[in-house]
């Protein structure tokens, strides 16, 4: 906004209050919805926060689904352990 005001006491001095005004008026309303777009200290603390909840929640998907890789990795294996006693057993008896 600083830049506005010294930028309308320039223009003044060569062209008048008046144009100086018009001038400034429209400059400004040109750049203010750029600077609304801007993002403030708060909105990149803010940003930070929601990553920081991400990459904790990420960290509990990737431990709850090694957990459950392991589960399915024990079953498995059982699994196949007892078809291959169960086949040794009826390749005995036949």
């Amino acid at each position: 906004m600083g830049e506005i005001l010294e930028l309308y006491k320039i223009l003044e001095e060569v062209v008048g209050a008046e144009k100086a005004k018009r001038a400034t008026e429209a400059i400004e309303s040109l750049i203010s919805p750029k600077r609304e777009d801007l993002a403030t200290k708060a909105d990149i603390q803010e940003l930070k926060t929601e990553i920081e909840k991400v990459k904790v929640e990420v960290e509990r998907s990737k431990a709850e689904l090694l957990r459950w890789l392991v589960v399915l990795f024990v079953g498995q294996a059982t699994f196949i352990v007892g078809i291959v006693f169960t086949l040794i057993k009826l390749l005995r008896q036949g």
